[in-house]
Formats: structure tokens, C-alpha cells, sequence
């Protein structure tokens, strides 16, 4: 993938990733104490400073109470989308 398309994808996941938290009305702080990550980090990979793998995913995805599934066919959907 080209790197035009790869910083499209990490805006696209970023954004994605803080939208569902705030649609569960969850703070950067519940996902920190679910999670075990500092607050800082989640507040990083929002913004994109910090990027997080597929098992940091997963428990995010379970801290906000949103299905893994759920989440990755949303973002391809929005990924699909923008291209």
C-alpha cells in the first residue's frame, strides 16, 4: 500500500477508535483502567502520535464495549469510502 493511502487508513482507524468510544460515552481514562494502558496512551493513539497493534485493538474494542468485528468492518467500510 502506498504511504498516501497507509496515512488516509491511520486517520481513518484514529478517528474511528475515538468516535466509538464517545458514542459509549466512555473517557480516555475507563479505557486506560479497562485496558491497563495510561491514559496518555489512549490520548496518543487518538491523535495518531502513537500507533497500537491488533491485540491493543481488541482490548480497546472490548473496553468500549464494541464487537472487534464490528469495529474492523466499519473501518473498511470507511476505508472503501474514501478510495
Amino acid at each position: 500500500m502506498e504511504e498516501k493511502k497507509l496515512s488516509k487508513a491511520r486517520i481513518i482507524f484514529q478517528n474511528l477508535l475515538k468516535e466509538e468510544r464517545h458514542k459509549k460515552n466512555k473517557s480516555q481514562s475507563d479505557v486506560a483502567k479497562k485496558t491497563g494502558f495510561t491514559q496518555s496512551m489512549v490520548s496518543k493513539y487518538e491523535s495518531g502520535e502513537r500507533k497500537i497493534d491488533l491485540i491493543e485493538t481488541m482490548a480497546v474494542c472490548q473496553a468500549i464495549d464494541v464487537r472487534f468485528q464490528d469495529f474492523i468492518a466499519e473501518f473498511e467500510k470507511r476505508l472503501e469510502e474514501k478510495n
